[in-house]
C-alpha cells in the first residue's frame, strides 16, 4: 500500500494479483482450489497476523 499511496487503494483484483506476484518473488507457490465451502489456500498465518486476519468467535 504504501509503494502506491494511500490514495490509491487496490481492488480485491488487484491485491490478489499483487499477492500471487510477491509470492514469486520469494519463490512460493499459491495453490487454490473451489470447494463446496469457499476457496482453500496452502497459506498459513503466523501467530501475529492470525489475531488480525481471523474474525473472532466465542463468548463475549
Amino acid at each position: 500500500m504504501a509503494a502506491r499511496g494511500y490514495q490509491h487503494v487496490m481492488n480485491l483484483t488487484a491485491f490478489g494479483q499483487a499477492v500471487l506476484q510477491t509470492l514469486k518473488e520469494y519463490e512460493h507457490t499459491l495453490l487454490k482450489r473451489r470447494t463446496k465451502q469457499g476457496i482453500q489456500t496452502n497459506l498459513i498465518l503466523s501467530d501475529e497476523s492470525e489475531a488480525d486476519w481471523l474474525p473472532k468467535c466465542g463468548a463475549v
